[in-house]
């Protein structure tokens, strides 16, 4: 069949005809469709203010527009989608954008990246389309069940692979084993007991440190281990489903969850899924005129929604700045103890964090922004180098408090020396202090020296300086103490004096009778006088601690009666009373009395105990008192500051302390407001001691029992059992003529006090009669 065709039946037009007609009718088609560019269309525009988590999107396409007007950060708008929208794309300038008015915009395509998922997850779950999000739906709650990992059987095949994936830690000549796991057993005969455990296989006689895994028969079902290590699998056997979904950025490879695969037990692998959908972002090049930003989604997603893990910008910069406010306030803060304490509440208005954004119901993302923090306050870290680093910058708090720091490399030996200047001025004023090393304030090998004294004026323990060190060797003290002497000199702009070498100045340190820092700091001092040896020089100026003494004696094996006539050391009258004791004590004969002689027979170790050998003047001896108690409660006081530090926080929190310390001197000074209007003074503090001697006397005397409620009575009367059966044995093998009695004790106890009791109300007497005379 055919047909002519008139050929002038039919209109020409003209190119630019055409054009108008379609222009006319894509006006009347679209009057709710958007032009962005000439080939994007938009039928749905949603306008907000805020970021959005999960855009809307359609096959059409959708379009979110964002007024951000007073945002700190325009770039919120795409750093808050939960999905990945980094995916393969470009950039191109648009001149002319009809939506924003005819301006110049910047437009940037990306894809979704998709999800990742596990290989053997139900693919009806993750092939979920979706336009936009619920997570009341209920794919979604599927989606977040997890498998029962409780059961024993679930427990078995999770150790089998770990003991799979575990290499054996044995090496010959530096090349680790290539065994694999064997279980194996183990019989006990005797008691008719088998114990299995996971060895390696290959594992010869008499070689140590191969793999060795103790089986809990309790948790692990000992058959079924046995089959899978046999490679056989039971038929029951189901692979288990898994839901295991999570983010493009996750960097696992590995699912939770365990698996039959091809007749083996394994782990799934962790794939990713790519989605179609494409992101458009119209971004005008002047923002400040056109303060609005565009996103268009097309297409729909062919997977399950993200889950929410990531967090918006706003809500981290406000968490990072509260970080690092904690930090300020305590260098030593952890994700943990950030979030028990109050500042969440205070900061956010919220008890959790997982309440301000249900991503950071994740601690991960909390240390992250900590160890971001910590990273950019010390970026050399919190040890030596974090110091050095720190000390380097002139605007730091700590330039005019570490003075020095000293690094040894023939043995490693790191001194680091702080001290203010109140310090430094204040310890060349001193007749005597107390010298002490503590052990708890920094975590890791350095500890810390201190030179202390209590101030009677102002009642207060003070620090004088603080060093920190590694070594403890004679030869370690010895460089302390000469560089702590010239800095004293620099820091004061005056020497530091001793008595015995400037006719001024220190006259008694004491110590707890450290041999090593005995011998430092009478080497250091042979530095300053070469006329007499380091241990002369001790006799001058050393003092030892007489509880240090007690301590050291009571953990030697000697016979009660030999520690008995040891204390009577710091009490002899003259030279001659104190070598008759010692040799009493060697006629002892007792195990090990011989090494104790040989130390304590040292000029400067027994002029260091008793007054009558020692060359310290016998007012200062007296003066300086008989214990370090002054150092140790200035320890006590400092570590309430924090223990086990980082070496910069706990320089830091030592300046802070030293600094509050001699702040509260100088109000006292200057406008007479006391650190405390408590009784302090030498008067009261012989009452104390008073008080607590007569105290002690009392409970030898009465049967300590009838003072202890009923409840700490039983506990308490098996404790004195075992001291009054130690008692009678040390009793029994004493001698009767050598043996100093308890009564004896108690009785020059009672004598002392009365001689202090008669001291005290003379002190009274001159105050009221200075009193009256003023």
């Amino acid at each position: 069949m055919s047909s002519n065709i008139d050929l002038s039946d039919i209109d020409d037009y003209t190119p630019e005809e055409f054009a108008e007609i379609d222009e006319d009718d894509n006006e009347l088609e679209v009057e709710e469709v958007f032009a962005f560019i000439s080939k994007l269309r938009v039928p749905k525009v949603i306008y907000t203010t805020v970021p959005i988590e999960y855009p809307d999107t359609s096959a059409e396409s959708v379009a979110t527009v964002y007024n951000i007007t007073g945002w700190k950060n325009p770039s919120d708008v795409f750093s808050d989608i939960q999905y990945s929208i980094n995916g393969s794309g470009g950039i191109i300038q648009i001149k002319d954008c009809p939506f924003f008015g005819g301006i110049s915009v910047k437009k940037d395509q990306r894809t979704c990246q998709g999800i990742k998922f596990c290989e053997f997850i139900d693919q009806e779950l993750v092939n979920q389309e979706h336009c936009s999000v619920n997570f009341d739906s209920e794919i979604f709650q599927l989606y977040m069940q997890k498998t029962d990992e409780n059961t024993k059987e679930a427990k078995t095949y999770t150790f089998f692979l770990a003991t799979k994936e575990t290499s054996c830690p044995f090496k010959r000549n530096n090349i680790p084993c290539d065994g694999g796991p064997w279980i194996g057993r183990i019989t006990d005969y005797q008691i008719n007991v088998i114990s299995y455990f996971i060895g390696c296989n290959k594992y010869q006689k008499n070689e140590r440190w191969h793999r060795f895994i103790r089986v809990k028969p309790d948790e692990i079902d000992i058959s079924l281990l046995q089959n899978l290590f046999a490679g056989f699998i039971p038929e029951q056997t189901k692979t288990s489903q898994c839901s295991m979904i999570v983010p493009k950025s996750c960097k696992r490879k590995k699912c939770d969850v365990v698996h039959v695969n091809n007749g083996n037990i394994d782990r799934g692998r962790i794939i990713n899924k790519p989605c179609p959908v494409r992101f458009i972002k119209f971004i005008p090049n002047n923002i400040t005129e056109c303060p609005f930003i565009a996103l268009i989604c097309i297409g729909i997603h062919n997977h399950t929604p993200p889950s929410p893990e990531r967090t918006s910008s706003g809500i981290k910069n406000n968490l990072q700045s509260l970080i690092e406010q904690a930090i300020h306030e305590n260098d030593t803060i952890t994700p943990r103890s950030l979030l028990s304490e109050n500042l969440i509440k205070a900061y956010f208005n919220k008890e959790t964090l997982a309440e301000v954004h249900v991503s950071l119901n994740n601690i991960d993302k909390l240390r992250y922004l900590m160890g971001k923090a910590y990273k950019t306050l010390h970026p050399f870290g919190q040890g030596i180098m974090g110091v050095y680093h720190n000390v380097s910058n002139t605007s730091s708090d700590l330039v005019h408090y570490v003075r020095k720091i000293n690094l040894f490399t023939n043995d490693n030996q790191v001194i680091i020396t702080c001290m203010l200047t109140e310090q430094a001025k204040k310890l060349i004023t001193l007749e005597w202090f107390q010298i002490d090393v503590s052990f708890k304030r920094v975590k890791g090998e350095i500890n810390e020296f201190e030179i202390n004294t209590y101030d009677s004026d102002h009642h207060l323990i003070l620090s004088l300086c603080r060093v920190f060190t590694n070594i403890f060797t004679a030869e370690g003290y010895h460089r302390l103490f000469s560089s702590l002497f010239k800095i004293i000199h620099e820091v004061s702009g005056q020497p530091i004096k001793f008595q015995h070498i400037h006719q001024q100045g220190v006259s008694c340190i004491l110590a707890d009778l450290d041999a090593a820092q005995a011998k430092g700091l009478g080497l250091a001092l042979h530095d300053l006088d070469h006329e007499k040896d380091w241990q002369t020089h001790l006799t001058f100026v050393f003092k030892s601690c007489l509880i240090h003494f007690e301590r050291n004696l009571r953990n030697k094996p000697f016979d009660k009666t030999t520690k008995n006539l040891i204390r009577q050391i710091p009490n002899m009258s003259s030279k001659e009373q104190v070598y008759d004791l010692l040799q009493q004590i060697k006629d002892t004969n007792d195990e090990g009395i011989e090494d104790w002689l040989s130390y304590y027979q040292q000029l400067y170790v027994i002029a260091s105990l008793n007054q009558y050998i020692s060359k310290i003047n016998p007012e200062i001896w007296r003066k300086s008192g008989t214990n370090t108690n002054n150092a140790e409660a200035a320890h006590a006081m400092v570590n309430k500051e924090g223990k086990q530090l980082s070496l910069l926080s706990a320089i830091s929190r030592g300046k802070r302390y030293d600094e509050r310390c001699y702040k509260t001197i100088e109000i006292h000074d200057k406008m007479g407001v006391p650190y405390t209007h408590q009784d302090k003074s030498e008067v009261k503090r012989i009452q104390r001691s008073i008080k607590l001697k007569e105290s002690y006397i009392r409970n030898n005397n009465l049967d300590t029992n009838d003072k202890l409620s009923s409840k700490k009575r039983k506990l308490f009367s098996s404790t004195s059992k075992t001291k009054s059966k130690k008692r009678q044995e040390d009793s029994a093998s004493e001698n009767e003529e050598t043996t100093l009695p308890k009564t004896n004790n108690n009785e020059l106890l009672k004598l002392d006090i009365e001689e202090r009791k008669m001291t005290l109300r003379e002190r009274e007497i001159k105050v009221r009669v200075a009193e009256a005379e003023a």
